[in-house]
């Protein structure tokens, strides 16, 4: 799904933006690079919790690629890997500080753009994304949960027609 989205997106670049809402002048923004963001469940400290990883340039990487980054992020240790030292670093701070590093990464959009990415792949119900995750997102959220126990060869055929 990562491959094709991010395809698409290469395709039709005008897809690949940000919208900074605002009441008077909202504000508009074309990403020069794709990033696809995907959601994890990880065990971190005996509590199960959503993690998110971000794949840069998923445009420019073949299938095993973007796999061999999803399996890095999927076992690795949340404690110690790379992947997750930003969100641990946010996570060390109290709640108030986490609000407000928050609203300064998705205040600048193209900030937001390296940690929310282009798009967003997650397994969590639509229920899930609103309770349970959090992330302010102006990127598409795409929930592979409705489509867990269709074959891939046909989700694949189904957004081929689109294109």
């Amino acid at each position: 799904m990562i491959y094709i989205i991010s395809d698409v997106l290469r395709c039709f670049p005008e897809l690949n933006i940000a919208v900074k809402r605002s009441k008077f002048f909202p504000k508009v923004v074309e990403y020069e690079s794709i990033n696809a963001k995907f959601m994890l469940d990880k065990e971190i400290n005996g509590q199960k919790k959503n993690i998110s990883c971000v794949i840069k340039d998923s445009d420019e990487k073949k299938t095993e690629e973007i796999q061999e980054i999803i399996d890095k992020c999927k076992f690795s240790d949340y404690n110690t890997s790379i992947f997750f030292k930003e969100t641990r670093l946010i996570e060390a701070q109290p709640q108030y500080l986490r609000r407000l590093i928050s609203f300064l990464i998705y205040k600048n959009l193209a900030k937001r753009h390296r940690v929310q990415g282009s798009f967003m792949i997650t397994t969590l119900k639509d229920k899930d994304l609103i309770t349970d995750a959090l992330f302010l997102n102006s990127s598409m959220s795409i929930s592979l949960d409705k489509l867990k126990n269709i074959p891939i060869e046909k989700i694949m055929k189904s957004f081929i027609k689109l294109l």
